[in-house]
């Protein structure tokens, strides 16, 4: 798996310039956003590496995305950053909780061959070809015991 995840990674790069890491997703723009608003004193934006992709958190969110959410032609209604957090509500990954970067929830939609659209206001968040499907794991607001898998 995480040969295909770093193909998703090296791919962005190689055929559009976009670096997709912890933080979210780089095009032009969002670097000089990051840039201007002080986020470099963190480091220039650099593609993730092998080492920092973490297959149980990713693989716990490719499972869960079919539940969460589902792919439309023409809706941008899920937000990269909303995502994130609606995952968290419902993983534990041993040594880090129920933490999920921006960055491993995009890789985790481009994995599941999601759609995605860049912020034109120069965000690395961005937002997919989605919308929120019902279900009780989205519109939970407590969840009294994290999802095992």
């Amino acid at each position: 798996m995480k040969t295909a995840l770093m193909k998703i990674v090296s791919d962005l790069v190689i055929n559009k310039g976009i670096i997709l890491n912890s933080h979210g997703i780089f095009d032009r723009r969002a670097t000089v956003k990051w840039n201007r608003e002080g986020w470099s004193k963190m480091g220039t934006p650099e593609p993730f590496t092998e080492s920092e992709i973490d297959n149980e958190a990713i693989l716990k969110a490719i499972k869960l995305i079919p539940l969460l959410v589902r792919k439309t032609t023409r809706k941008g209604l899920v937000g990269s950053y909303g995502l994130k957090h609606t995952i968290e509500k419902l993983i534990s990954v041993d040594g880090r909780g129920s933490y999920l970067s921006n960055g491993e929830a995009i890789l985790a939609m481009l994995y599941k061959n999601y759609s995605y659209k860049i912020s034109e206001e120069g965000s690395w968040n961005c937002n997919f070809l989605a919308e929120y499907a019902k279900s009780d794991y989205k519109d939970c607001t407590q969840v009294e015991e994290k999802l095992k898998f």
